[in-house]
């Protein structure tokens, strides 16, 4: 059975409302759901990749006017950065 946008959001639905009534404090349900949307460690992942970085990655990033007007924000805001995934792995 091909899923289709209609079964996956109905499936997300079910799996939120499932995870939301295992719990009565956020704090306690956010590992279930982290859990529930991913097996990947991000901390384990993280401190890998931050093992190899090599010294001046990102700097051009980092630099950036945008990142720094992004960072100086008052105004909470998502930074969406897309990039090769082979990093990760």
């Amino acid at each position: 059975m091909a899923l289709t946008v209609r079964n996956r959001s109905e499936i997300l639905n079910y799996g939120m409302r499932n995870l939301l009534n295992t719990s009565a404090n956020t704090q306690d349900r956010r590992p279930i759901i982290g859990d529930w949307l991913t097996s990947l460690n991000f901390k384990a992942t993280q401190l890998d990749v931050f093992g190899r970085r090599t010294d001046g990655t990102c700097e051009w990033f980092l630099e950036s006017s945008e990142f720094k007007a992004w960072n100086a924000s008052a105004v909470p805001e998502t930074l969406l950065c897309t990039g090769d995934r082979k990093i990760l792995r």
